[in-house]
């Protein structure tokens, strides 16, 4: 059976959406965050950013992937998240000064 998508859309807050026939949910969006002064760990600065949420909540916890971009980061961890939103990551960079930026984020997982 070829699956198909039943509806899709954007959001302001530069959240898009697809559900599919089967089940599944994709959700994706560019997030822009303020620049924090970073705290220092060891040789790396972080800063932590908390409260996205997703237009639509899935089932269960999606598969995620947070992509930075940006001159002020370099890596993104520390991510947690639920099946209604990305509850809280980090992202690091290598010498001292500000953090922040664009971050791309998407998630994979079920609706019904």
């Amino acid at each position: 059976m070829t699956d198909y998508i039943i509806s899709q859309g954007s959001e302001s807050n530069g959240w898009s959406w697809r559900k599919w026939n089967s089940g599944r949910l994709e959700q994706w969006g560019l997030i822009q965050q303020t620049n924090k002064t970073g705290s220092g760990f060891g040789n790396m600065y972080y800063a932590t950013y908390t409260g996205i949420t997703y237009p639509i909540p899935f089932v269960n916890t999606p598969a995620l992937n947070v992509t930075p971009y940006g001159a002020t980061m370099g890596i993104v961890g520390g991510i947690t998240h639920t099946e209604t939103g990305i509850t809280k990551y980090d992202m690091y960079r290598a010498n001292a000064g500000t953090v922040g930026g664009t971050v791309s984020c998407y998630a994979i997982g079920t609706w019904k």
